[in-house]
């Protein structure tokens, strides 16, 4: 049997037992049939992925199955979100039918956004709801920074490279977040986004750690049937396989610590203790999988950040560091615990030298920045300080999203990014203020859009803006934006 195939099967198999398992919740307030129905679609599109043996073929296929389920059910942010990992991020090229080398690249969330959410706005008038039209300061920023990157993108010289990155700004940046801050217009569609988002990430988690657990890579062997550039090899970390599932190994790590920030407003509607539970378990084994230490870190800041903002803050978040250094003064003890305590950030030995190159990045990316501080430069790279930074690997890895936007676009391009978040925060927390039941399922949405706000924004500061990272910062934030400009009464059914 061909090694897609039975990578196709063990895929199946594990999105089969998340499906099964999230029918026995019987979560709160979602259809059964519209939960079927989208189950199905999430089957055909792995189906047609794996056996069409041609990207293309898969495209108009998946296309074909999409536009039948929208046409029926125009439900269409928690399809995406149930949709977005289902395969590799790997881009192909649009050929340029002789006249240009190509016309850009796609790839399978970009293909997404494409064929849901431009027919959507199409549709929709802007006139429908009241915060469609309006610009808040957080929208002003976020225009401000495409603006001046696509105008930066001119220095290169190369106008048909501009315009490519024009539109790469445009459907990467702009529309998610316009839908995300548009489209979300009571508490049931809340629910109803992250629920599927959620149970996208299950079927992540399990594959993710079937890897870790079986030294195997699912989606490797698709990439090479379809086509696609495969370039991330096996890597380990103290001889453990770091998992990547349909993503990479930090973007897996990434997408599981705002999982779980998620899950702490989804649980609630799942009534039993034991199910939740069990939802726990899955995405956590997700988010050890890939070994990626700065997520871990992402996670617990996203803990923290919940407690903080409910009740009896001090007492919660002082009993969670309690138990954490319980645990870690304990699993020392137990079999392999004194390994899995090495791979913990600062407190571990393992792989040191990734914190050093992180510290000389900083150092070393600060007088280049200096050199060209407001609006950055193209050929940062070639300096000598940046040079000094190349790995064994002939790259030089600039893991931090903070530091390659000073870069690339200066302090003013910085300012622009950072304000997005910065004032989407602020806002978060007088909005939470604001309400006045601390215990309704609005505040705990607060609390959680909060909390993975500030979990994305101290995760991006140790990691590069690739695969679905940025995808999904831009995403976060609109949600927040979303939440804070909605004034309808929500809809609690």
């Amino acid at each position: 049997m061909p090694e897609h195939i039975r990578a196709l099967i063990i895929i199946l198999f594990l999105s089969f037992l998340v499906f099964t398992y999230i029918r026995k919740t019987r979560y709160l307030g979602i259809e059964t049939v519209d939960f079927r129905n989208n189950s199905r679609i999430f089957y055909l599109i792995s189906l047609s992925a794996f056996l069409s043996h041609n990207y293309w073929i898969h495209i108009l296929l998946a296309s074909l199955i999409v536009l039948i389920k929208v046409a029926r059910d125009d439900n269409r942010l928690p399809l995406f979100m149930l949709l977005l990992f289902a395969l590799p991020t790997e881009k192909v090229e649009i050929p340029g039918l002789g006249i240009i080398n190509y016309l850009v690249h796609i790839n399978h969330q970009q293909w997404l956004m494409i064929i849901l959410f431009i027919p959507l706005i199409l549709k929709q008038s802007v006139a429908h709801s009241d915060n469609r039209g309006r610009l808040t300061i957080t929208d002003g920023l976020l225009l401000s920074y495409v603006a001046l990157t696509i105008l930066l993108s001119f220095r290169e010289g190369s106008i048909t490279e501009s315009l490519r990155f024009a539109y790469y700004q445009t459907l990467n940046i702009l529309l998610p977040y316009y839908v995300f801050s548009r489209f979300i217009t009571n508490l049931k569609h809340f629910r109803d986004t992250l629920f599927y988002f959620t149970v996208a990430c299950l079927i992540l988690a399990l594959i993710g750690f079937f890897e870790f657990a079986k030294h195997w890579h699912l989606y490797a062997e698709l990439k090479n049937v379809l086509g696609l550039e495969d370039k991330f090899a096996y890597l380990t970390r103290d001889n453990l396989l770091r998992a990547t599932a349909s993503l990479d190994r930090i973007p897996l790590g990434y997408v599981m610590a705002i999982a779980l920030g998620f899950y702490l407003v989804i649980q609630h509607g799942i009534k039993s203790r034991f199910y939740q539970r069990i939802g726990w378990g899955i995405l956590f084994l997700g988010l050890l999988a890939p070994i990626s230490r700065g997520p871990w870190v992402g996670a617990l800041i996203i803990f923290i950040t919940y407690l903080l903002t409910g009740k009896k803050p001090v007492q919660k978040t002082f009993l969670l560091v309690i138990g954490l250094t319980a645990f870690l003064s304990v699993a020392s003890f137990l079999p392999y615990g004194d390994r899995v305590v090495q791979l913990i950030p600062f407190v571990g030995s393992t792989d040191e030298q990734n914190i050093d190159y992180r510290q000389r990045l900083i150092e070393n990316s600060m007088i280049v920045i200096q050199d060209n501080l407001l609006l950055g430069s193209t050929d940062y790279l070639e300096t000598e300080e940046m040079q000094e930074l190349r790995q064994g690997q002939g790259i030089i890895d600039i893991v931090n999203t903070y530091i390659r936007v000073a870069l690339e676009y200066g302090v003013i391009g910085l300012f622009l990014f950072a304000g997005v978040f910065i004032t989407t925060f602020v806002r978060l927390l007088k909005k939470l203020k604001s309400i006045q039941d601390k215990e309704s399922e609005e505040y705990r949405l607060g609390r959680a859009l909060t909390a993975v706000l500030v979990g994305v924004i101290a995760m991006i500061g140790t990691v590069s803006s690739v695969s679905v990272i940025p995808l999904m910062y831009w995403i976060v934030a609109a949600m927040a934006n979303n939440y804070i400009n909605n004034n309808e009464k929500p809809d609690e059914t």
